[in-house]
């Protein structure tokens, strides 16, 4: 049996559970941003609230929620670096294809030992 591969493929009852879920994690990630980063990670002293931005921002881009994706990168960028800025429009091709590759650096950046 062969598995769907796209949304169209699946229907439109799988892509509404499929952006359910994903407004939930997003709800609960955002809550979690939200607050300032007192928190920490039991589990992995590695991670902190950058990467749980970066993980907004993938999940956000992934569904084309850009300008959201764009606020999360921004607001790593700015942590990250005081004096840097990273700015992209989200209505075209190439603002959305310098997000892709400002994330894939973020990535690089926040997964170094």
């Amino acid at each position: 049996m062969r598995r769907a591969t796209s949304d169209l493929e699946m229907g439109p009852s799988s892509r509404t559970i499929r952006n359910t879920e994903i407004s939930l994690i997003t709800d609960i990630t955002n809550v979690i941003v939200a607050e300032p980063p007192s928190w920490f990670f039991r589990h992995d002293e590695g991670l902190n609230h950058l990467d749980v931005r970066l993980s907004l921002a993938t999940a956000n881009f992934n569904r084309g929620a850009f300008g959201t994706s764009l606020s999360h990168i921004e607001s790593i960028v700015l942590e990250v670096d005081t004096s840097a800025t990273f700015s992209a429009d989200t209505a075209t091709v190439l603002g959305r294809q310098a997000m892709a590759a400002k994330l894939e650096e973020l990535h690089d950046l926040l997964t170094l030992p």
